[in-house]
């Protein structure tokens, strides 16, 4: 029988499938001889799911009762906050020498650039990372608008060069556009783009690629942090892909390591489960039965953006929720 309607077919209460979840983990461990720690979330509750600053506190917990050495990191996360990202990595680094990211299903965006900073990455033919170009979001007519930041960049860019080019005739038809844009907003989007370009090149040549000269580790940092190359924030990078690139990749679609990948979807599968029938966005698990979850709770009545009394002459603003920057989205 199919692993996941194994799964949905089997299971009848909350505690089979935490037992079932332990029993797996324990499994993987002894296949691999190193620990394995799992950090998921689920894609469909966003913005919940995305990593951001509650994500410390979990990793932190995670990682307690761990001796130091070598560790695998199980992880499903379609992104988040960049610099939520570094601040994990330096808890995880400051404890552990070896690190593998293990990835059964998704780990995009910031969750890619998370996945960078290990020293492998145990994929197979449904693993994806993806891009790690920031996204942007800003006000503009009509409501707030999301864009690759580097999109933005251009926009301005080849607006600007037209109008110098077509002189005051062009007017007409750039100031709408120039008008949702300002000096902050481009250089919010200059220094995510590079805050994203740094983290990866300083990481793949500190850990995974550390026998790389710069140009080689340039030349992949760059295949995944520019929009023009991917085309889509949401694009699958695939293993073969990631393999052409040269990351360091344990091809769990080899015959000696099937096994090993089998047990990685069967794990992911009973978080899948979980998922879909309870109000966990998060779930933060280990071996020894530590378990913590983070789920939605009830809609208060009182909404989670407040606007600000506006005064005269000034635009409206908002306090947003976790950190959220108006002008800038999680990655």
């Amino acid at each position: 029988m199919a692993t996941f309607n194994k799964i949905i077919n089997t299971i009848q209460n909350p505690k089979q499938c935490s037992d079932w979840r332990q029993a797996v983990i324990k499994e993987i461990e002894k296949l691999t001889g190193r620990r394995l720690l799992v950090y998921v979330s689920d894609p469909k509750k966003q913005p919940d799911c995305l990593l951001s600053l509650e994500d410390k506190t979990g990793f932190s917990d995670l990682i307690e009762d761990i001796d130091d050495g070598d560790v695998d990191i199980f992880i499903n996360s379609p992104g988040g906050f960049a610099e939520v990202t570094e601040a994990i990595v330096g808890i995880l680094r400051s404890k552990f020498t070896s690190i593998r990211f293990a990835i059964p299903n998704i780990a995009k965006s910031a969750a890619t650039l998370l996945v960078l900073s290990g020293d492998e990455i145990l994929m197979d033919h449904r693993s994806e990372l993806g891009p790690i170009d920031p996204q942007i979001e800003y006000p503009a007519a009509g409501g707030r608008r999301r864009e690759a930041a580097e999109d933005i960049i251009d926009g301005f860019d080849n607006a600007k060069a037209s109008l110098k080019n077509e002189g005051p005739s062009a007017v007409p038809a750039y100031v709408p556009l120039l008008s949702n844009y300002t000096m902050g907003l481009i250089q919010a989007c200059n220094n995510a783009k590079n805050l994203s370009i740094v983290l990866a090149t300083q990481w793949l040549t500190s850990f995974m690629l550390k026998e790389l000269d710069k140009e080689g580790i340039d030349k992949i940092v760059d295949s995944f942090s520019h929009h023009k190359k991917t085309f889509s924030h949401s694009r699958a990078i695939l293993i073969d892909t990631c393999i052409k690139e040269g990351l360091k990749i344990l091809d769990l679609r080899k015959e000696n390591n099937q096994f090993l990948g089998s047990k990685l979807w069967e794990l992911w599968c009973l978080y899948e489960f979980e998922f879909e029938r309870t109000q966990i966005y998060k779930l933060w698990e280990n071996s020894n039965n530590f378990v913590l979850a983070k789920q939605k709770a009830q809609q208060l009545q009182i909404p989670l953006r407040i606007p600000i009394p506006q005064q005269p002459g000034q635009p409206a603003i908002q306090v947003l929720p976790t950190g959220e920057h108006p002008s800038k989205k999680p990655q």
